[in-house]
């Protein structure tokens, strides 16, 4: 996609924004839906949001989809901290909130450098394609363990 870097500030920006929308309402929902349903659909909407991002055919449509992304990766870590605290002994839940949070400490310093070699090595499309697989494999996980 050819496009200045103000436009594509917006693809990141909307992607945060939506994210900070949903956070606030993981409670409610939860309560609404239960934590499975809420933890199948959240990452079933981040999926197709990955998938519709590498299909996407301009900068706006690349940034309505970075929305609909966010919106589903949104619940998805105060979802999985919830569960955490609510079913796991207060011992083992002190090892998985570390666990959990791991990804998310490491996650802002190696993404750009595995970013960078999945563009180096081929098209920018393989950035969102690359959570295909895994969130097939958590789909199947979470329907069968939660």
């Amino acid at each position: 996609l050819h496009s200045g870097v103000d436009a594509i500030q917006w693809v990141s920006t909307g992607y945060l924004l939506a994210l900070g929308v949903v956070i606030p309402t993981v409670g409610w929902l939860q309560g609404r839906l239960g934590a499975k349903r809420l933890w199948l659909w959240s990452l079933a909407v981040f999926l197709l949001g990955s998938v519709l991002c590498a299909a996407a055919w301009d900068v706006p449509s690349l940034i309505g989809f970075r929305v609909l992304q966010g919106l589903g990766g949104g619940a998805m870590m105060p979802l999985m901290t919830t569960m955490v605290m609510q079913s796991a002994p207060a011992a083992q839940a002190r090892k998985l909130m570390a666990t959990i949070a791991l990804p998310a400490a490491v996650g802002p310093i190696l993404g750009p450098v595995i970013g960078g070699l999945i563009l180096g090595a081929g098209s920018w499309r393989w950035l969102f394609l690359v959570n295909v697989p895994l969130c097939l494999a958590g789909l199947v996980l979470a329907q069968r363990l939660i």
